[in-house]
């Protein structure tokens, strides 16, 4: 992309660039956001309030995370349990845990391995 627009505003012998000194790249980097955005499908257009829809998904998601995760671990609950509690299904249920324990166990600052403390190195 950034090649065809450089190629064609230094190819053209009919065509001047008219930009004040130090802004050619300016320029350049205008054409290269025209050129790519006007080749773009008209799906991959962000639609108005997609940014949001994403977010309020995002936000449902991680408060149900949150909720399979407590009610497994404090709750004492099975996954078939969490999964008609929360009126998901049991694959959804599993992803959500599976992916939201990898989450606390990569935030989780404590060795993986538990050997030190019992060491008494920690």
């Amino acid at each position: 992309m950034v090649v065809e627009v450089v190629a064609r505003a230094c190819a053209d012998p009919t065509r001047t660039v008219a930009v004040p000194t130090g802004s050619l790249r300016r320029e350049l980097a205008r054409q290269t956001y025209l050129y790519c955005s006007r080749d773009r499908p008209e799906t991959d257009r962000p639609q108005p309030g997609s940014a949001l829809e994403r977010m309020a998904r995002l936000n449902e998601t991680a408060r149900q995370q949150r909720a399979a995760i407590a009610l497994v671990q404090c709750g004492d609950h099975s996954v078939d349990d969490v999964a008609e509690l929360l009126g998901l299904s049991f694959p959804a249920v599993a992803a959500l845990l599976t992916s939201g324990l990898r989450d606390l166990e990569a935030a989780d600052p404590r060795p993986a391995d538990d050997s030190l403390e019992r060491r008494g190195r920690v």
